[in-house]
């Protein structure tokens, strides 16, 4: 019978780490946390580490002698709440950053090497920016991270929207794209017509704000802008009525 040896090119080392020895680097970590939902989210896999363990390793580089986490701060801090409350848990599986790595190499992981939940846009953003500062142009960031440079870009751009934008975008009110394509055309008056828009989906029961209760709050140039936008990104998903809308509307300007 065939092994699992027999069919393997290359074998990768996963280690067992007493999760008391494992370190955070101050200000590393770009979650954000506090939501209800990601409480609830944080719970259910509190649940299934009590259950089955950490199954996905974390991710660690060498600090001297200490291993410093690049991945898997959500595992690590549940294990770490299991363990006060009495649950037994010796190990967790581990692997190894490559010895020649670099601090740039260690914070692409946390795109790379992301196997728990994915970060939202604005996580995303702080992390591109950390390689940006690194000296990477957002063609290099692009090519190492497998995003578009306009992807890039426009994460980047999401961090220059005012800070109340920035908090309703990471509350859920308010979409990464709507907050930048409304910042972008609206400027000081953007902070204004979305609370508005938040306002108004709230009352009516929507937790999460569309694109058309900000549209009908901006002028007419601004509006058509931001309705243009989501026709474009419709399309994007091959929509093909939003294709020939934005076609028709191309062939009378």
């Amino acid at each position: 019978m065939t092994s699992i040896q027999d069919l393997a090119t290359k074998r990768i080392d996963l280690y067992l780490f007493d999760p008391r020895l494992i370190q955070e680097a101050p200000g590393w970590n770009v979650r954000d946390s506090s939501s209800e939902q990601d409480a609830e989210e944080d719970r259910q896999l509190r649940e299934s580490i009590r259950a089955n363990g950490v199954l996905e390793p974390l991710t660690v580089f060498m600090d001297g002698d200490a291993p410093t986490l690049t991945n898997g701060h959500r595992r690590l801090t549940q294990v770490r709440a299991l363990i006060a409350e009495g649950e037994e848990i010796k190990t967790v599986p581990v692997r190894v950053e490559p010895k020649k790595s670099n601090e740039a190499d260690h914070v692409l992981s946390m795109i790379t090497r992301n196997s728990g939940k994915p970060l939202r846009p604005i996580e995303l953003a702080q992390v591109v920016r950390r390689l940006v500062n690194f000296g990477w142009s957002n063609k290099d960031v692009a090519a190492k991270t497998g995003f578009s440079e306009s992807y890039v870009f426009a994460l980047l751009e999401l961090l220059s929207v005012d800070p109340t934008i920035i908090q309703l975008v990471k509350d859920g009110k308010v979409s990464a794209s709507l907050a930048r394509d409304v910042s972008r055309k609206s400027g000081k008056k953007a902070p204004a017509i979305l609370q508005a828009a938040v306002e108004q989906a709230e009352a009516v029961g929507r937790p999460t704000v569309a694109r058309k209760d900000v549209i009908r709050r901006m002028s007419t140039p601004e509006a058509l802008v931001v309705a243009l936008r989501a026709l474009e990104l419709i399309a994007c998903e091959g929509n093909v009525i939003a294709i020939d809308a934005l076609a028709e509307i191309q062939r009378e300007n």
